[in-house]
């Protein structure tokens, strides 16, 4: 991970919450840059990042594809993940059974890559992966038509000045 430089970057590119037109360097300083090969017999997911305002940097993981996206049931887990919040993330979503005898360490290891992103680049609205291939040695983001979004907060919309707390009544929340 290189941190250092993924500020470098985001120096000269516009905070005004349009996809950026290449998100490639960005993502490799995290390991997540798109590969231009396909996996064999790989199963497709989405995975995503947003900031949302209330709570942080949240991550969503889905399967993908035409049949999964009209089911679009993703599991969704706050950052900072633990390995078992990962692990967790990966078995738990529906259809995880398509994943047995799939690398998914290397899904964890993605997994936890893009909530580092999450967590040391507040100003990164969102990250859309689609595909995420998981193979049987491996896992690539991307590939041939794959769609790799990131999009930056508009100025002034820091969600790391933004108040956080839970919605509804707190006196719920203390009992």
């Amino acid at each position: 991970v290189d941190t250092e430089r993924a500020r470098e970057l985001l120096a000269d590119l516009p905070f005004d919450g349009t996809p950026l037109a290449d998100p490639a360097p960005l993502l490799g300083c995290f390991g997540l840059e798109p590969a231009s090969a396909v996996l064999p017999d790989a199963v497709p997911l989405v995975l995503r990042l947003v900031q949302d305002p209330a709570v942080g940097p949240l991550l969503s993981l889905r399967l993908g594809g035409p049949v999964a996206d009209l089911l679009a049931d993703p599991l969704t887990r706050t950052v900072p993940l633990t390995d078992a919040d990962a692990a967790e993330l990966v078995q738990g979503i529906r259809g995880a059974a398509l994943l047995s005898g799939r690398d998914t360490a290397a899904l964890e290891g993605l997994v936890h890559r893009l909530g580092r992103l999450g967590e040391d680049l507040p100003e990164v609205a969102e990250v859309v992966l689609d595909p995420v291939l998981v193979g049987t040695s491996g896992a690539v983001v991307g590939g041939p038509g794959a769609t790799v979004t990131v999009r930056l907060l508009p100025p002034g919309l820091d969600p790391e000045r933004l108040a956080r707390r839970l919605p509804g009544d707190p006196d719920l929340h203390l009992r």
